[in-house]
């Protein structure tokens, strides 16, 4: 895909704009605000209608918050969420349960996110009973039965607890269980990051052919490139509650311009030990969100930041040349 289809003339499914979350910090007899968690500062970006949006950076940089707000889990501080053109954050509570039928989402941690004293077929029902999609047991259990077929696995895990699977089983019975209200848009929160790498690619797998079977949009949250690389059509790279780049997967991977981004890519495991790694010398660790940098988040740890950097953030905006590779960046060009 091309950079065009970023911003083409197709209807958003999910619009975010603005997006920030700061996280009060109490302290004290009285329990009064000392300071903030600047968790997520002014994100915007779309979800086009089936396909698939990658979310990434090192953890801490506030991508599941995001995924959160977008589900309406947590209230934004400021900003805005569209979903098929509707504010979901001015719904009231019975509007916003409807809602939930068409966004779902799928967890990092698969045995966390199942409860260990529910059966497979009440984890994977449960949703459908709270909305009356089913009329009796039998048609509850057929559906169930049709939707572990669908993920992989066999009916005879109806009966069975959480404790009884392996991660990458486990992992897919959250995918049913996402599945289940046949939802437009799920969020799938790092789902591959807790598997080993073997199963990480069957996953993936199971998640692109479920994708193309019901046209699903996704906001894959990610942190190594390397995951999201066949699976997503965008990319959106977050640094300390802030995107610093976003353009198609394509363009990510063959021309990336930022420094953190050039860092994530070459974080990525290589084969070849005597391959020179310009940008794999970066140190340093991310800064903390309740006292982050001045100017631009990065530049403590960035070889081309210069006094600009330290006292302005850049603005996302196009890259000179392709307008559709936004980069939030002063010395980008010196990356080339």
């Amino acid at each position: 895909m091309t950079t065009d289809s970023i911003h083409n003339n197709t209807q958003p499914i999910i619009s975010v704009r603005n997006l920030t979350k700061h996280f009060p910090i109490k302290g004290g007899v009285f329990g009064r605000v000392r300071d903030y968690v600047y968790a997520v500062d002014r994100v915007s970006f779309d979800v086009l209608p089936h396909q698939t949006l990658g979310l990434v950076g090192e953890s801490g940089s506030g991508k599941t918050t995001v995924g959160r707000m977008i589900l309406a889990l947590i209230e934004p501080t400021a900003g805005e969420v569209f979903f098929e053109g509707q504010n979901i954050l001015e719904l009231n509570k019975h509007q916003l349960r409807q809602l939930r039928r068409e966004m779902q989402v799928i967890f990092q941690d698969p045995a966390g996110s199942l409860n260990p004293r529910m059966t497979v077929e009440r984890i994977i029902g449960e949703g459908l009973i709270l909305h009356r999609l089913v009329k009796n047991k039998r048609q509850l259990r057929e559906k169930v039965v049709s939707l572990l077929e669908q993920v992989g696995l066999s009916s005879d895990y109806l009966n069975r607890y959480p404790h009884e699977f392996s991660g990458g089983q486990r992992q897919r019975i959250g995918i049913a269980r996402a599945l289940a209200l046949e939802p437009k848009f799920i969020v799938a929160d790092e789902p591959v990051s807790a598997l080993d790498v073997s199963i990480q690619s069957q996953i993936l797998n199971l998640l692109a052919d479920l994708q193309e079977k019901y046209s699903l949009s996704f906001l894959f949250i990610a942190h190594n490139l390397a995951v999201v690389e066949h699976f997503c059509d965008t990319v959106a790279v977050m640094y300390l509650g802030r995107i610093v780049e976003y353009a198609s997967a394509d363009e990510i991977y063959a021309n990336s311009l930022h420094p953190y981004t050039r860092l994530l890519m070459e974080a990525i495991p290589e084969p070849d030990p005597s391959r020179q790694k310009k940008f794999a010398q970066i140190k340093g660790e991310l800064p903390s969100p309740v006292n982050p940098p001045a100017g631009c988040h990065f530049h403590p740890r960035c070889p081309y930041a210069d006094e600009q950097c330290r006292e302005k953030f850049p603005e996302l905006i196009g890259a000179e040349g392709n307008p559709n590779h936004k980069i939030a960046c002063w010395k980008y060009k010196d990356l080339s």
